[in-house]
């Protein structure tokens, strides 16, 4: 496996602040080819989201460090989703501390790929999402929102720090040749499956085609945060 081309943008809108935050990483274990794409959104309506995303993203780095140190034979399928459980069952918990401490509620989604022998990780909660795209559009995370017909709106079922249960969805996915993206609701609110593929087709450096993908939701009226990763991988 081999991430060929990797590009990250986060785009403020028209909001006050930019409650996003993402991470991503290539590397190489004993040899062998190793990524990570991740983001977090500060959730609507809960505080000081730009300090909870970040808190995320502290913790998904610490999270890899200790993973990079460790003997890799034991690092099966299983033990993988496991560690991945404890990253962010231990995300949830220090940003509901942090919360705790400062009398304030704070939440976010996450959501993360972790590139590893021959498969793909995720780890999902909330509205952002990951998708693959080679001929077609496939979404890989589920959404944990619920649209409530009362008062017109969609509500979160699922984020970190801001909820006494959640949900995380975990799957150890093959490994394909394609792109991979990881983004916030921002980004996906507005965006369509015809126009991701055709900009994708195009072949152009994949810095061009998040500008271009950020120029249209704009231009669509999106106001929110939107942040993106796009990776080009190859087996």
């Amino acid at each position: 496996m081999k991430l060929i081309d990797i590009y990250c943008v986060s785009d403020q809108g028209t909001r006050e602040d930019n409650e996003d935050s993402a991470f991503y990483w290539a590397g190489r274990k004993n040899g062998r080819d190793i990524g990570v794409l991740a983001v977090a959104d500060g959730v609507g309506g809960s505080q000081k989201g730009e300090v909870a995303s970040n808190i995320a993203i502290i913790a998904l780095k610490k999270w890899l460090h200790h993973f990079l140190g460790e003997e890799t034979e034991e690092n099966q399928k299983d033990n993988i989703l496991f560690k991945l459980n404890q990253l962010v069952v231990g995300i949830d918990a220090s940003i509901q501390r942090y919360g705790a401490q400062h009398h304030i509620v704070l939440g976010i989604t996450f959501t993360l790929l972790f590139f590893w022998e021959g498969k793909v990780y995720l780890a999902h909660s909330g509205d952002s999402k990951a998708c693959f795209v080679m001929e077609e559009v496939q979404q890989l995370t589920q959404s944990h929102k619920v649209f409530n017909e009362l008062d017109n709106r969609e509500y979160l079922t699922s984020c970190l720090g801001r909820l006494k249960h959640f949900d995380v969805q975990l799957e150890a996915l093959p490994l394909q040749c394609g792109f991979y993206i990881v983004g916030s609701d921002g980004v996906f609110n507005r965006l369509e499956d015809v126009f991701l593929l055709k900009k994708l087709s195009e072949g152009n450096r994949l810095e061009m085609t998040a500008t271009q993908i950020i120029k249209m939701i704009r231009q669509q009226g999106e106001t929110d945060n939107a942040t993106m990763i796009l990776a080009l991988v190859e087996i």
